[in-house]
Formats: structure tokens, sequence, C-alpha cells
């Protein structure tokens, strides 16, 4: 009798652990976890950076943002564009700013180049924002959402980031 219910308990086991299996091999669970270690870094990031600036600036730079950020989002659901081609073209455009940036950490940019570098960077943002919209509005489903939500998360604070500095002049 107890070798029964041995076998059924030995039944269970693998049943569960094949279910542990399907589930850590799921790509949109690896793709989660990204996602989410992203918008942890970026929100830790997001806390420590606006220590340094003092509540009247960090407020006009949020309230400018949260406006753009709207206005964008209505602008993508009122059209009637199919957006899906900026894909990789914003794509392109954040790698070279980053490749940009990484070359002027070496080799120190003039003042007009690194505010020209800055504005590209939050136009790239502004057409991520209308990007994501619309691939979340005509593209994803219900389980593409996580992802989704951190994609715009990430292009809020980027767009925040852009008018924090320009608000603040580096900070107090």
């Amino acid at each position: 009798m107890n070798t029964n219910s041995d076998n059924k308990l030995d039944s269970n086991q693998d049943k569960i652990q094949m279910t542990t299996i399907d589930v850590r091999t799921d790509s949109n669970y690896n793709q989660n976890v990204l996602n989410n270690s992203v918008y942890v870094s970026e929100s830790e990031r997001s806390v420590r950076m606006v220590h340094h600036y003092s509540a009247l600036v960090v407020l006009k730079a949020l309230i400018l943002t949260l406006a753009i950020f709207i206005a964008l989002t209505l602008f993508t659901f009122q059209s009637k564009y199919d957006f899906t081609a900026w894909g990789a073209l914003l794509g392109f455009a954040m790698y070279a700013l980053a490749g940009s940036a990484i070359i002027q950490h070496f080799f120190p940019f003039g003042s007009k180049r690194r505010l020209i570098i800055s504005v590209l960077i939050v136009f790239v943002f502004f057409g991520y924002v209308i990007f994501d919209t619309f691939m979340i509005s005509d593209r994803m489903s219900p389980e593409d959402y996580l992802v989704a939500s951190v994609a715009l998360y990430i292009d809020f604070i980027g767009i925040f980031t852009f008018f924090l500095g320009c608000f603040g002049g580096g900070g107090n």
C-alpha cells in the first residue's frame, strides 16, 4: 500500500519539476526577467539622480515630460499611420548616438556638439514613445504588456532626464 502512494508522490513530483522546467525555458520568461532588471536599475538611477536637483527643477521637468508624453500618446492613438517601420530607424539612431557618447567619453566634445547630441537623443526618445505606444495598441498581445510598459517607462525616464539636465544645469 505504501508503494502505491509513493509512486503517486513520485509522479506528482515529476509533474512539478516538468512544469518548472517548462516555465523557465519560456522565452517570454527570460525577456520579462531582463526587463524587470532594467526597470529596477533605471528606477534606482532615477531616484539617485533626482536628489541632486531642487524641487522646482524636478517639478518643471516632470510637468514638461508628462505633457509631451501625453501629447505624443494621443497623437499616436488618433493617427492612422503605421509606425512599425520606425523601429529599425530608431534602433540605428540610438546605437549611433550611444557610439558618439562612448567616443565623447574618450575625446570630449565641445558644448555645442554635446547639445546637438542631447537634442537628437531626446528626439529619438520622442520617436520611441510613438513607436512603443503604437506597438502596444496594435501589435502586442496581453502577454507582452510587461515588456511594453518597461519600454514606455525607459522612454519616459530618457525624456525626463534630458529636461532635468536642461532645467537644472548640472544640479545644485
